[in-house]
């Protein structure tokens, strides 16, 4: 499987979500564009939050740890706009 073929429906994404926002209700899903070593999903909740969630491959995983990396450098310089990531590591659910 291809991480720009993978679709994503809502049980699938509360199953992730959960692992970082145990009380999120999924209730849609629609592909963002972009992502184009990764799947990038707008995931909604029943109480209008918004989340994007984005699903690499194992061969992109390095990338994702990038990706944390940058968004924890740029608020430790007081960019605050920077997001807020959640990631699945071997030991659980990390919060950044």
């Amino acid at each position: 499987m291809e991480v720009w073929d993978f679709a994503l429906d809502a049980a699938t994404a509360d199953r992730i979500v959960a692992l970082a926002e145990p009380g999120f209700r999924t209730v849609g899903v629609a592909r963002m564009t972009g992502g184009s070593n990764s799947g990038v999903f707008e995931v909604r909740s029943s109480e209008g939050r918004v989340l994007v969630l984005k699903v690499y491959s194992d061969l992109f995983h390095w990338k994702m740890q990038k990706e944390v990396f940058v968004y924890e450098r740029l608020r430790q310089h007081g960019r605050t706009a920077a997001p807020h990531t959640a990631t699945r590591a071997s030991g659980g659910p990390r919060r950044h």
